[in-house]
């Protein structure tokens, strides 16, 4: 079971990249580009690489399966230790605040109130390592900030461990980065401005290699700013924590007695005030998160994990003061406590035993998966083969996941899927999806902003020669049944439940001619473009270019003129081929990245649904997946960053750390912080659409439709992408009609079906048809059910009609 490669929630997609990682790091440096899936995509260009170069060095001595799941667990099993160790040998507390501080942040790592937040085993187990190791940095980084506030300014330390927070996750960086200007508001301001100066911009330039590239092509990611909506308080207050806040409660009672306030120095309290500061950001952070397009709820357990660590100290440094007249008293009460608090965590603990046991047993131990592999044999191929479709299907969890079939590449010789992991930085995602919902009894539609459709076979068979997909993997019975009626399919493999498919007329090349009119389009939101471009083919008489280039001209391309391609060559990161028909436009049916050069004349450009465009103009035709400009600067300031690091340590440390300015003002700090925080938290609460939607949920959940439809129609246009304006307009509408104001529902489903083509419209264009016809308007009623018959057809609002 050890050597077993472990499966789980994200965890089984997560392998097949470590594979790939431990395969070609570091020869081929830290990203590389993997055509296995989602048409091509740039693997750790916007992710983290840390835990991947812990899972690499582990497994140079230890089996790959058990090396993931040693680095995986890493950083939850040290947090604890880190805790204790620097909050008595680094920052100078008790050893009862390291002790109880160390304990507390195990309400964190053992609370089972969520599984996907991060910070917990159970998210862990789901495969949120990375989040993992980011608290960990962040803790590290957070004391060096503490040590800053009393005058001890050991800038390229706090750069280093700042470096590490970044690579290890993003929204860990944010928290360290921006908690860090607490510094300024209590101490020497110019020496504490100079000291950030010097950290920060240590750590900004140690990452620029990774970092630089990623803020230079920000706008290629797909934003995941979806809002968690829960009316149940358990949810951010998880029983775990109970105890932990109880002797947070204690230590301040009891600091409030007048012998122990003696007690209290400017050490205890500057850790005390700035972590305190820690949990305010974070908690600021939560409440305005899907204001500045990031999910809120990745930040949340930063507020859990540092108000632990503040019960703790808060306890423990009480404690100490009264160790000084009543050590044994103190002593046994420490004990009592302590075991209070295991007893209740080990009551709380019930679904990680499990858990661990389903996931580390691995895919080996499936059955599911052992019918599973009698298709292997007929679905393997090469790098170069088309792509094999999925359906999704949450009985697919008996694999070890739902995701387990985005590992497909490791077990069918790198024979390319349409599906992966880290769907928010590939850019053929959404279509991707979108197919994936055509063929799919229950799809998973994972990007919020474009939601994707539903079982439409026709639909999918055309969507598949444009993704250059050719067999699809099928497991419900709905499904199945839908493809063997359509005829357009052959099965070539069975094993129950599992069925695989070929499509008949399968005609795709991996490089050809456009076959429609060339038309620029602006680059501005492309993505929602081709996306919509997608849905419509192959029912549409263009090909968008997504170009400000206006030496492109539209050209006119009759659907049998052909070109011929020899000396094709395919590699990961090298494509080359020859071609009669110079000059012309190539789509080629990979996805789009600027790190593809054409290495000869000619250009390439950015098409519909996210391919590449390539005019070439002499022969042969190489493209090479090589650095932008960016990026190799950006690896050369890393370099010599890295170097100085290593000049210094050969130096003496101390002649490079500033000199000590001590005596913060944590009070005035504290007063100045928290009211920039609740000006923040403040005017992101009240103005902030998400609570809107959210309050006109709660109120259609008691089915008081009227107060729903206000708050739903108090901010139409307001929420963040079309895709959730529409969806926000829909409900409107809905709310509107099932509180019985037929004239209003009717405007916000007009407005919907005038102004959006997305999810949404089918069921719009159906109810807007079923209202008017109530309404005795039979003329307006029949031409609106005749527009979704002929752009829906397959779709579950048409077949009755």
């Amino acid at each position: 079971m050890l050597n077993h490669l472990p499966t789980g929630g994200d965890t089984a997609s997560h392998i097949f990249y470590a594979v790939q990682f431990c395969q070609y790091f570091p020869e081929s440096g830290l990203t590389q580009w993997l055509p296995e899936v989602f048409g091509g995509f740039p693997f750790l260009s916007y992710y983290f690489p840390l835990p991947f170069i812990f899972i690499f060095l582990f497994n140079q001595i230890l089996p790959f399966a058990l090396a993931f799941k040693v680095a995986a667990f890493l950083p939850a099993i040290i947090l604890p230790a880190f805790i204790y160790a620097l909050s008595t040998d680094f920052l100078k507390l008790s050893r009862y605040a390291g002790f109880f501080a160390s304990f507390s942040s195990l309400a964190l790592i053992l609370h089972e109130q969520h599984s996907i937040w991060g910070g917990n085993l159970l998210s862990i187990l789901s495969g949120e390592f990375a989040y993992s190791y980011g608290m960990l940095f962040s803790f590290l980084t957070l004391a060096v900030w503490v040590r800053a506030m009393r005058g001890e300014y050991l800038w390229i330390l706090a750069g280093l461990l700042e470096a590490a927070t970044g690579f290890a996750h993003g929204y860990a960086l944010l928290i360290t980065g921006f908690s860090s200007f607490f510094i300024l508001l209590g101490g020497n301001f110019k020496q504490s401005w100079k000291f950030l100066c010097l950290s920060h911009g240590l750590a900004f330039c140690l990452l620029a290699g990774w970092l630089w590239p990623l803020l230079a092509m920000h706008n290629l990611t797909i934003a995941n700013d979806s809002a968690f909506m829960s009316t149940n308080w358990l949810d951010y207050a998880p029983r775990n924590f109970w105890p932990v806040f109880i002797y947070g409660l204690a230590g301040i009672a009891l600091f409030c007695l007048p012998g122990l306030r003696k007690n209290i120095n400017s050490l205890y309290m500057n850790a005390l005030a700035f972590f305190f500061a820690a949990t305010t950001l974070a908690l600021t952070l939560w409440l305005c998160a899907n204001r500045i397009g990031l999910a809120d709820i990745r930040f949340y357990p930063y507020v859990l994990l540092f108000s632990s660590i503040l019960c703790g100290w808060l306890i423990g440094e009480a404690f100490n003061a009264l160790a000084h007249s009543y050590r044994l008293t103190i002593n046994i009460a420490s004990v009592i406590l302590t075991a209070g608090l295991i007893s209740w965590f080990i009551t709380q603990v019930e679904k990680a035993p499990h858990w661990s046991e389903w996931n580390h047993s691995g895919y080996e131990d499936k059955q599911a998966w052992q019918q599973l592999s009698h298709l292997f044999s007929v679905l393997s191929g090469k790098l170069d083969s088309p792509r094999l479709v999925f359906e999704h299907d949450p009985a697919n969890n008996d694999l070890g996941s739902t995701r387990a079939l985005e590992a497909l590449p490791l077990f069918l010789h790198q024979r390319p899927v349409l599906e992966g992991l880290y769907m928010e930085s590939a850019l053929l995602a959404p279509v991707i999806y979108q197919l994936q919902a055509e063929v799919s009894r229950a799809p998973s539609s994972p990007l919020t902003r474009f939601p994707s459709g539903s079982l439409d076979i026709n639909a999918a068979a055309a969507h598949m020669q444009l993704l250059h997909s050719n067999e699809v993997l099928t497991r419900s019975p709905e499904s199945q049944a839908a493809i063997e009626s359509s005829g357009l399919f052959k099965t070539i493999a069975v094993a129950p439940p599992f069925k695989a498919y070929r499509l008949k007329s399968f005609s795709s090349e991996l490089i050809s001619l456009v076959d429609l009119p060339i038309v620029p389009v602006s680059r501005k939101h492309w993505m929602k473009h081709a996306f919509d471009w997608f849905k419509s083919y192959p029912l549409t008489s263009i090909w968008p270019v997504y170009t400000d280039d206006t030496g492109l001209k539209t050209r006119l391309f009759t659907t049998t003129q052909t070109a011929t391609i020899s000396q094709l060559q395919f590699e990961r990161e090298k494509i080359s081929f020859t071609t009669d028909q110079l000059n012309q436009p190539h789509l080629i049916k990979i996805a789009y990245h600027p790190r593809w050069k054409l290495q000869g004349k000619g250009q390439v450009y950015l098409a519909a649904p996210g391919y590449m465009l390539v005019i070439p103009e002499s022969n042969p035709v190489k493209l090479v997946y090589d650095k932008t400009l960016v990026g190799k600067i950006g690896l050369w300031v890393s370099i010599t960053s890295a170097g100085f690091i290593i000049l210094v340590l050969l130096c003496r440390f101390s002649r490079f750390n500033l000199p000590a300015k001590p005596d913060f003002h944590y009070r005035k700090a504290l007063l100045i912080w928290l009211g920039l925080m609740l000006l923040i938290a403040s005017y992101s609460y009240y103005t902030d659409s998400e609570r809107f939607y959210k309050q006109g949920w709660q109120h259609m959940n008691t089915q008081n439709y009227n107060a729903a439809a206000s708050y739903f129609d108090g901010i139409i246009g307001k929420r963040r992408g079309r895709a959730q304006q529409e969806e926000l307009l829909f409900w409107a509408a809905k709310a509107y009609e099932q509180a019985g104001n037929q004239k209003l529902a009717m405007q916000r489903y007009q407005q919907l079906v005038d102004e959006y083509n997305g999810y949404w419209l089918p069921e719009s264009l159906y109810t807007l048809a079923a209202l008017h016809q109530l309404n005795g308007d039979n003329v307006r009623a029949k031409k609106l059910r005749t527009q979704l018959k002929n752009n829906y057809p397959q779709h579950r609002f048409s077949r009755g009609l």
